[in-house]
């Protein structure tokens, strides 16, 4: 990525910037893209905080979550990686966090509208937590994997639009810090009179953390 558009499906630092102000978050997602699983540990730290190091030079504030390249992962790198993030996007970390998580990948030739919006019947009946996962909107000049068209994107935010009322769409790790502050968190009842209490809410948590107050 460089600071002018070169290439459209890559973007330029301006217009991430521009997202970040528009309320976007941009995630780190490594430094190569190399299956961290296959690197020696003496790479992680180039892979994973270099790329953090240099988003946060370029959009002004550190990413706040890390996807593994491939979804490949292990243990140890979980370690690694929240040295200096606050969440990953990986079933087996969510879990802990939300037992409902459902991360849908979406686009391809085969993944129809309506299997999306069936998708968001599913969560809203089911109250799930969905993570949706996407590689690029399609072109003609884009070789990539399983990218959804403008036409599909936007027809399912309209339909996303019609559920207002039955739930929350907001960036990964607004959900994420808020589920885990539910998790981590007590209430606190002390009488005041006969008739009324003070209600607390307790955490342990770094309040630095805290993005979206319970």
């Amino acid at each position: 990525v460089t600071d002018t558009l070169t290439n459209s499906a890559w973007g330029s630092w301006e217009e991430w910037r521009d997202a970040h102000k528009r309320g976007y978050e941009i995630g780190n997602h490594g430094y190569r893209h190399h299956d961290l699983t296959k690197e020696p540990s003496k790479e992680w730290e180039y892979d994973i905080n270099e790329s953090y190091n240099v988003i946060k030079e370029k959009i002004g504030v550190a990413p706040l979550s890390f996807v593994f390249p491939h979804d490949k992962f292990k243990y140890q790198l979980i370690d690694k990686v929240m040295e200096r993030h606050e969440a990953i996007r990986i079933h087996d970390y969510l879990s802990k966090v939300y037992p409902g998580i459902f991360i849908a990948v979406y686009g391809g030739e085969l993944f129809s509208l309506e299997t999306a919006n069936k998708i968001i019947d599913f969560a809203v009946e089911r109250n799930y937590w969905v993570v949706a996962e996407c590689h690029a909107i399609y072109s003609d000049d884009l070789k990539t994997f399983k990218p959804m068209t403008k036409e599909f994107f936007w027809n399912h935010l309209s339909y996303l639009k019609t559920q207002d009322d039955k739930i929350w769409v907001d960036t990964f790790i607004n959900v994420y810090s808020y589920l885990d502050e539910r998790r981590f968190s007590e209430i606190e009842a002390t009488p005041i009179t006969d008739n009324s209490v003070t209600i607390t809410i307790k955490t342990n948590l770094n309040p630095a953390n805290i993005h979206i107050p319970l």
